[in-house]
C-alpha cells in the first residue's frame, strides 16, 4: 500500500515540474544552462528527468545559440554593432574562447535596444527614426542603402554631371586607373606629378 502511495506521489510531482513551471524549462535551457542546473534550479529535480521533459513538450534539449555574425544576419545589422552593444553591456552573451554565443533572449534584448536607440545598421551611430542610415554611412554606403530606382536616379546625376564636365571627369578615371595600376604592382599609391 506504501508502494502505490509512493508511486502516486511520484507522478503528481513529475507532473507537477511541467504545470508549475511551464515555459520556465525551455527559457533556462535557451539561456544556455546545462540541465544539471536547471533542475537544481527547479527545486532538485534530475537531470534526466529536465531531458525528458523538454524532450516530451518541446521536442529537442538542444540550446540554439547563435554567434555574433549570424545574430547581425538576422537582425541586418553590421557584426561590429552587435559587437559594440555587447561590449557597452547591454547583453552578457556566453563566451567560450574568442566568440561570442548569443541565446534568443540576447537576440531580442540587442534587437529592442537599436530600435529604442536609433541606431545605424551600418555604424551604430545614431541616426533620425525615419532614416535607414546615419548621415555619414548614408553618404558613404548610398549605393547599398537604396533601392533600384535610387540607383536609377543616382545614375542619371552621374551622366549628367559628366556631360557638364567631360574634361573633369577624364581627369579623375585617368587619376583612379594610375591609381588602380599602381595598386596591383604594390608601389607608390601617390599621384604621378602632372607635367
Amino acid at each position: 500500500m506504501t508502494r502505490a502511495v509512493e508511486i502516486d506521489a511520484l507522478r503528481e510531482a513529475n507532473i507537477g515540474i511541467w504545470q508549475t513551471h511551464d515555459g520556465q524549462i525551455m527559457a533556462e535551457r535557451q539561456k544556455g544552462k546545462p540541465l544539471e542546473q536547471v533542475g537544481s534550479e527547479l527545486g532538485g529535480v534530475t537531470r534526466e528527468r529536465v531531458r525528458q521533459v523538454l524532450k516530451k513538450h518541446y521536442g529537442t534539449t538542444e540550446i540554439r545559440l547563435l554567434t555574433e555574425t549570424e545574430v547581425a544576419g538576422q537582425l541586418g545589422v553590421s557584426r561590429f554593432l552587435v559587437a559594440r552593444i555587447r561590449k557597452g553591456g547591454i547583453v552578457k552573451p556566453q563566451h567560450f574562447g574568442v566568440r561570442y554565443f548569443y541565446s534568443q533572449q540576447d537576440v531580442e534584448a540587442v534587437k529592442k535596444y537599436i530600435q529604442e536607440h536609433a541606431l545605424c545598421p551600418m555604424c551604430g551611430g545614431h541616426k533620425s527614426i525615419s532614416s535607414r542610415a546615419c548621415s555619414s554611412c548614408w553618404h558613404r554606403h548610398r549605393w547599398l542603402l537604396t533601392d533600384e530606382e535610387g540607383r536609377n536616379k543616382i545614375r542619371e546625376l552621374h551622366k549628367s554631371w559628366q556631360q557638364r564636365n567631360p574634361d573633369r571627369y577624364k581627369e579623375i578615371q585617368s587619376s583612379a586607373r594610375r591609381k588602380h595600376r599602381n595598386k596591383k604592382r604594390g608601389g607608390n599609391l601617390c599621384p604621378e606629378p602632372s607635367r
